[in-house]
């Protein structure tokens, strides 16, 4: 009986269908510096040596490092787009109506990418008890207690005092 020779190789690693990725982290580095720059992702995307959009959301969403890098980088771009609307405004060069529109359009878009900075609207945050139902019925029996009906006395309604005119 023959013996079957053992394959002493190393099984090459599976390889995923599709093009391979380019995605690296001195990529990564490069696009979230020219976004932090105030170049848009669509500019960015025409260069040659870059992916396309598509493909910088698809890392966005699979990589948590290059989502964290891309949110630091837009926050920067908010604060380069603010500074800028302190030069525009401070140059006397342009026609003032043609200033204005350039300010007014980067504080729009300084409120859609940092609101919470850079937004006209007031945010609250609310923190919700999870005791508060329990404690709203502690309080409506203690009110009950108070006015009288859980002892079988007729409520009092609170315009039922009048006082007599003199």
């Amino acid at each position: 009986m023959a013996r079957k020779k053992k394959d002493t190789k190393a099984a090459a690693p599976k390889r995923g269908r599709g093009r391979p990725s380019i995605y690296s982290e001195a990529l990564v580095e490069q696009i979230c510096d020219l976004i932090s720059e105030g170049v848009s992702i669509r500019k960015i995307c025409e260069q040659e040596d870059m992916p396309n959009r598509r493909t910088i959301c698809r890392w966005i969403a699979r990589h948590e490092d290059f989502r964290r890098q891309y949110s630091l980088a837009c926050d920067e771009r908010a604060d380069l787009l603010f500074e800028e609307c302190l030069t525009i405004s401070d140059d006397d060069s342009k026609d003032y109506q043609h200033r204005r529109l350039m300010v007014d359009t980067r504080k729009w878009m300084c409120g859609k990418l940092a609101p919470k900075k850079y937004s006209d609207k007031v945010f609250s945050e609310i923190q919700a008890d999870l005791n508060a139902s329990v404690e709203v019925e502690f309080l409506k029996r203690i009110l009950g207690d108070i006015d009288g009906t859980s002892r079988g006395l007729p409520a009092v309604k609170a315009n039922s005092f009048q006082s007599d005119p003199i």
